[in-house]
C-alpha cells in the first residue's frame, strides 16, 4: 500500500534531518576531537617560554663584615624593596633605623636561600656588621643571605616576562576580584556564558563600543590557543575550544592558567604577563603579600591595560579599581566595611624600571660561553637561572669610572682627538679564584656592542714585562736574577736570526741599573737583554702559564709587548701574580640551574701554579714600588693609599694606553685606545691609571685593607742599587729590596768601604 503523499514528505523530513543531525554531530565530535587534542598537546608539554636569568651573586652578610649600612641600603635599593613605614611586615621591605637597618629578605627559590622566620636587624658600627638578629625574638643570626640581583634576562621572541607560581600563592582577594570583574559565574558555566553573550549584544546595541561577553575560559583560549583575530568564525571556535578546554582541565587548572597567562601591560618593548610578574613591576611584592586595593586594581586592567594604565591614566587606574571594588562588595566577597578603605587608597604603584641588563657585556659573553650546551632558543624558553660572579654595586662602580673618565679625557684633549671617540674596557677579577667581578666592554653598549674585554686583540706594550721578570727570576741562569741584578742602560742594536733591531726607552738611557728600577721605571732596553739572556722560548712558556692564549713568537719585541693579547688574557697573568703565583683560571659562572633549582653545570676550575711562591712575591715587591715611586705614582696622588702593584703599558706610537693593577683581593685591568689603532698620544699612567684608581678606590671602600702575603723564605737586604752589594753606612743610596733566601749578596758594597 501506498503511503500518502504528506506522509512521504514527513518521512523524507524526518529523514534529512537525521542525515544532517548525524552529520552535525560527527562534525562536532570530529572538531571536538580535533581542537582535544591541540588542547591535550599544548597542556601535555611546557605551558610557556620563559626567559632564562642571568643573576649575580648572592650576598652572604655574616657579623663582623666589613659591609656598611650604606652598601646595604643600595644593595636593597637595587633588589627593588619597599621602604616599609614601621616594621618590615612582608617579604621585600626594609626600614631605615639609627646604625641599623630592618628587613625581610625575600625567599629565592632557585638557590633554596632560607626562608626566615620573619623580620631581620642588621646593626653596623663603623661600616662593618656588628650583629644580625630576628626583630621578633632577639635570636641572634650567624648568616643572613640575601637574593642576588638580576643582571638580565634572555627573554624569548615573544618579548613576553612572566613569573609563573601556582595558583595556591594567589592571594584569595585577587581571584575574587579578577571573578568579580571578569566572570563572576566562571565556577557555574561550561566555559562559555549564553546570559554574558546574550547580555553584551544588547548593551552593545546601545553603545558606540562593542561589548564583550568573554569568559575567564574564553579569554583564556583566545590568549594561550588562538591568534587575536576579531572575527565571527574565530568567535565561534573561540567558544567551542573553551568548552573542549573546560572538559580537559578542572576549574582550578584553568584559574591557575589565566592568572600566569593573561597581558598586563607593557615595560618598554616587554609585556607583562602574569600577576606574579605584574605584581613585582608594579608594587615591587610577591604576589601572595598584595593588599586589598592593588588586587583589585590588578584585576580591573585586564578589560585594557592600556586605558587603565596606572602609569599613564592614574584617574582612570582608580576609578577602574574601585568599580572592581564596587563589584566584589555586590558579589559578596568583601563588606562595604572593606571596600570604603580601600577605595580611599592611593594607588601606592612604584616607578615603571626599564628593561633590565646591569652588565650587557658580560651578559653577551656569558650567552657565547655556553653556546656550547644552551642555544639560544633554550636560553628564551627554559627558565633557567644563571648565577654568575659579578658584583653588581663593583659592575656599577666600573661602568661609571670608565664612561666619566673617558668623557673627562675626550673633553681635555678635544682638539688633539677630534671627531675620534675614546674607547676603553676595564675587567675586575678576584685572583683567589679567578672569578670575575666586573665587566664593562666599551664606553656605551648602545652605540657599541663590541666587547673589547674579551674581543679585541691590542699590544700590551710594557705591561707585559712583569711577564719577563717572571721567567728570568724563574730560571736557573747562573747567575741567578734578583732585584739586585744590573744591566746596562744604553742604545743598543740587537741581532736576532740575521736581522737588527734597536729599541729605545721613553726618556733617554740611564746606564747601570738594578732590576727594580728597571720595572719601576719601565726601561726598555735592559727588560730586552733581561729578555735575550733568559731566553726568549722560556719567556713565551711563561706567558703562557700565566694565561696568554693569543698566538706570541719568542721574538725579541715580545719583551716590550710587540705583540697582540685581549685585555681578559692580561687580566688572568696579573690575576696569576695576585694570587700567589696560581692561575686559578678566570670564569664568570657558578652555576646553572633548572626551574627546579637542580644544577645543570658548574665550571670545573683547576688551579695551575704558574711560578713559585718566592718568584711571585719577588715580582710583586717589584710592583709595589711601580705604583709607590714609578710609572703608576699618580695612583698615590690620587689619593689611592693601600698596599697595590701593578704596571703601566704603552704600545708603539702610544696607539694603547694600559695599566694592570692589584691589591691582594682584587685585580683590575684598564684599557683605553681608539678602536681604528690610531694614536692616542696619551701613556698608561695618564689615560688608564685615573680609571683604575677611580674604580679600586670605590670599590674597596669599606672593605678590609689587606696587605700581600710574604713567604718564610723571602730575605729582605739593604742593597746599594748602583752596584748590587749590601748597603755600608757610607752608601749614598739605599734599597731594601726582597731575595729568595740564599740569592741575597753576602759581600759589602766595595765602592763604599770604611
Amino acid at each position: 500500500m501506498r503511503l500518502p503523499k504528506r506522509h512521504r514528505a514527513l518521512i523524507v523530513a524526518a529523514s534529512a534531518g537525521v542525515l544532517l543531525g548525524a552529520v552535525s554531530f560527527a562534525w562536532i565530535v570530529a572538531l571536538e576531537r580535533r581542537y582535544s587534542a591541540v588542547i591535550g598537546e599544548r597542556l601535555s608539554g611546557p605551558r610557556w617560554d620563559i626567559s632564562s636569568k642571568l643573576y649575580g651573586e648572592p650576598y652572604a652578610l655574616q657579623p663582623g663584615m666589613a659591609f656598611s649600612q650604606e652598601r646595604v641600603l643600595a644593595v636593597l635599593r637595587n633588589l627593588d624593596y619597599r621602604v616599609s613605614a614601621g616594621n618590615p611586615s612582608v617579604e621585600g621591605e626594609y626600614a631605615l633605623r639609627k646604625n641599623a637597618v630592618d628587613v625581610y629578605p625575600r625567599a629565592f627559590p632557585p638557590l633554596a636561600i632560607q626562608k626566615l622566620k620573619g623580620p631581620v636587624r642588621i646593626v653596623f658600627s663603623r661600616g662593618r656588621i656588628l650583629d644580625i638578629n630576628y626583630i621578633h625574638d632577639g635570636s641572634r643570626m650567624f648568616s643572613l643571605v640575601i637574593e642576588p640581583q638580576l643582571i638580565t634576562e634572555y627573554y624569548p621572541s615573544s618579548r613576553e616576562d612572566r613569573e609563573v607560581v601556582p595558583l595556591s600563592r594567589m592571594p584569595k582577594n585577587l581571584v575574587n576580584a579578577i571573578l568579580a570583574a571578569e566572570d563572576h559565574r566562571f565556577f557555574d558555566h561550561p566555559g562559555f556564558d549564553m546570559l554574558a553573550m546574550v547580555r553584551a549584544l544588547f548593551a552593545s546595541l546601545f553603545s558606540d563600543t562593542l561589548q564583550g561577553g568573554s569568559t575567564i575560559t574564553q579569554q583564556l583560549v583566545k590568549n594561550y590557543f588562538l591568534t587575536p583575530e576579531r572575527t565571527l568564525k574565530r568567535k565561534a571556535q573561540e567558544i567551542f575550544m573553551a568548552w573542549c578546554l573546560e572538559r580537559r582541565a578542572s576549574k582550578q587548572e584553568i584559574m591557575e592558567m589565566y592568572v600566569n597567562e593573561i597581558y598586563l601591560g607593557q615595560r618598554g618593548a616587554i609585556s607583562i604577563n602574569g600577576f606574579a610578574k605584574a605584581a613585582r613591576i608594579y608594587f615591587r611584592r610577591n604576589v601572595s603579600d598584595m593588599s586589598l586595593s592593588e588586587c583589585a586594581l590588578l584585576a580591573g586592567i585586564i578589560r585594557a591595560p592600556n586605558t587603565y594604565s596606572p602609569y599613564k591614566y592614574p584617574e582612570k587606574a582608580i576609578e577602574r579599581r574601585n568599580w572592581v571594588l564596587d563589584r566584589m562588595a555586590e558579589e559578596g566577597y568583601i563588606s562595604e566595611d572593606l571596600a570604603a578603605p580601600a577605595k580611599a587608597r592611593p594607588l601606592g604603584i612604584e616607578p615603571l624600571s626599564k628593561e633590565v641588563n646591569e652588565a650587557p657585556y658580560f651578559a653577551d659573553w656569558i650567552r657565547r660561553t655556553i653556546s656550547t650546551s644552551f642555544d639560544l632558543k633554550e636560553l628564551q624558553t627554559r627558565n633557567l637561572s644563571i648565577f654568575t660572579t659579578i658584583d653588581p654595586s663593583m659592575q656599577e662602580i666600573a661602568q661609571r669610572a670608565l664612561r666619566e673618565t673617558l668623557d673627562r679625557l675626550q673633553k681635555t684633549y678635544s682638539k688633539r682627538f677630534g671627531k675620534r671617540r675614546l674607547e676603553g674596557c676595564l675587567v675586575a677579577v678576584d685572583p683567589r679564584t679567578g672569578a670575575i667581578r666586573a665587566m664593562v666592554g666599551g664606553r656605551d653598549y648602545g652605540g657599541s656592542q663590541f666587547n673589547r674585554v674579551t674581543d679585541a686583540h691590542r699590544q700590551p706594550g710594557s705591561a707585559f714585562k712583569p711577564v719577563v721578570f717572571a721567567a728570568a727570576f724563574a730560571s736557573d741562569s747562573d747567575p741567578t736574577w734578583t732585584p739586585a741584578s744590573l744591566l746596562m742602560d744604553e742604545q743598543t742594536t740587537f741581532m736576532f736570526r740575521g736581522k737588527e733591531w734597536t729599541p729605545a726607552n721613553f726618556e733617554g738611557y740611564n746606564g747601570e741599573v738594578n732590576l727594580k728600577r728597571v720595572l719601576t721605571q719601565s726601561l726598555n732596553v735592559p727588560t730586552a737583554k733581561l729578555a735575550l739572556e733568559t731566553g726568549l722560548d722560556k719567556v713565551v712558556q711563561m706567558a703562557r702559564r700565566m694565561g696568554i692564549t693569543s698566538k706570541i713568537s719568542a721574538y725579541p719585541s715580545i719583551s716590550l709587548g710587540g705583540f697582540e693579547v685581549a685585555p681578559i688574557e692580561m687580566a688572568e697573568v696579573f690575576s696569576t701574580i695576585a694570587g700567589g703565583g696560581v692561575r686559578a683560571g678566570l670564569h664568570g659562572i657558578e652555576s646553572i640551574r633548572d626551574e627546579a633549582g637542580e644544577v645543570l653545570s658548574r665550571p670545573t676550575i683547576e688551579r695551575k701554579r704558574a711560578m713559585s711562591p718566592e718568584v711571585d712575591y719577588l715580582l710583586i715587591e717589584l710592583m709595589k714600588a711601580v705604583v709607590d715611586q714609578g710609572t703608576a705614582a699618580s695612583i698615590r696622588s690620587l689619593g689611592f693609599g693601600r698596599p697595590a702593584a701593578g704596571k703601566t703599558g704603552t704600545s708603539n706610537d702610544m696607539r694603547d694606553c694600559w695599566f694592570a693593577g692589584f691589591v691582594p683581593q682584587l685585580v683590575a685591568i684598564v684599557w683605553v685606545g681608539f678602536d681604528d689603532n690610531s694614536p692616542v698620544g696619551l701613556t698608561g699612567a695618564q689615560a688608564a691609571v685615573p680609571i683604575w684608581t677611580e674604580f679600586m678606590s670605590k670599590a674597596l671602600a669599606g672593605s678590609r685593607e689587606e696587605d700581600f702575603f710574604i713567604p718564610d723564605s723571602i730575605a729582605f737586604r739593604a742593597i746599594d742599587p748602583t752596584t748590587g752589594y749590601l748597603a755600608t753606612a757610607l752608601c749614598n743610596q739605599v734599597d731594601i729590596l726582597p731575595f729568595i733566601e740564599g740569592t741575597e749578596p753576602v759581600e759589602f758594597c766595595p765602592r763604599h768601604m770604611f
